[in-house]
């Protein structure tokens, strides 16, 4: 990672919730705090997401982080990522309120747990297609995707904006 990360505040949709992750290591620093999505995801959930960009903290392209906990040994849960970006300005116009914002849909991404996954850090990153400039605020929706999910398990979710 070249640059960053800028954590994206976010905006819980309905099925969606505030989890705090505990793992079972022991040590005085077990808990995680995300956004939760349920086991057996009966629906796609899409919450709303922002980070803003002070400045631009590194060299190479921007990615969205996906870093997932959950208490499995199998199963699968998927995730679309969309994005654009407002510029805030005292002058205000479209071209930044966050809710006019054209967003461009990105890779849909499947992560498979497996034997030794349970309380482990499952990370992807997505490449984004929106270069955001210092100054602007990345709008974002992350949809937990219900077709082909079958974690049977709540995971835990947090998202930054990084640079590599």
């Amino acid at each position: 990672m070249t640059g960053g990360p800028i954590a994206f505040s976010a905006v819980l949709a309905t099925g969606s919730f505030p989890m705090t992750y505990s793992g079972a290591g022991g040590n005085a620093a077990p808990t995680e705090e995300g956004m939760g999505f349920p086991a057996s995801l009966g629906s796609n959930i899409t919450n709303s997401l922002r980070a803003p960009v002070g400045v631009i903290p590194g060299t190479g392209s921007p990615y969205a982080r996906l870093q997932c906990q959950a208490n499995a040994t199998a199963g699968v849960a998927k995730f679309s990522f969309q994005d654009g970006k407002a510029t805030p300005s005292t002058a205000p116009t479209i071209a930044n309120d966050p809710s006019a914002v054209t967003l461009t849909t990105e890779t849909t991404v499947t992560l498979t747990w497996a034997s030794g996954y349970a309380d482990a850090y499952y990370i992807v990153d997505i490449p984004l297609t929106t270069i955001p400039a210092a100054g602007d605020v990345l709008v974002a929706a992350l949809t937990a995707v219900a077709s082909g999910w079958t974690l049977a398990a709540n995971v835990c979710v947090t998202a930054w904006l990084i640079w590599k």
